[in-house]
């Protein structure tokens, strides 16, 4: 199925695939953009990413300064499934190695 047939409100519209995946795979846009842009709700571009089986991307965390917070989560994910190096998680998010060897030993990842 190419075409889904959303409903912001009373009316109807139709979303092709292949447009939802070139505006938030391909251009990265977010779905609250993408809603503005198409006239619908950010929740309706959600329920079709979903329906179309377009992968989601995940929110990512950030602190006050904009840099990621780093949880145990995250840091297992980097470090343990990506098999990224302490030094690619730091320039990654932008903190030093030394804080990055520091929060995998307090969090038993390393």
């Amino acid at each position: 199925m190419t075409d889904l047939v959303i409903k912001p409100g009373a009316a109807s519209r139709a979303i092709k695939k292949e447009l939802l995946d070139r505006l938030y795979t391909i251009e990265q846009k977010s779905p609250k953009a993408i809603g503005a842009l198409l006239g619908v709700s950010h929740w309706a571009v959600r329920e079709n990413l979903k329906h179309c089986q377009i992968p989601v991307r995940r929110k990512r965390l950030k602190g006050l300064d904009g840099r990621a917070v780093l949880t145990k989560v995250l840091l297992r994910q980097l470090y343990l499934e990506e098999n990224l190096t302490i030094r690619q998680i730091a320039e990654r998010t932008n903190y030093t190695q030394a804080w990055i060897g520091r929060l995998l030993s307090r969090f038993g990842l390393k």
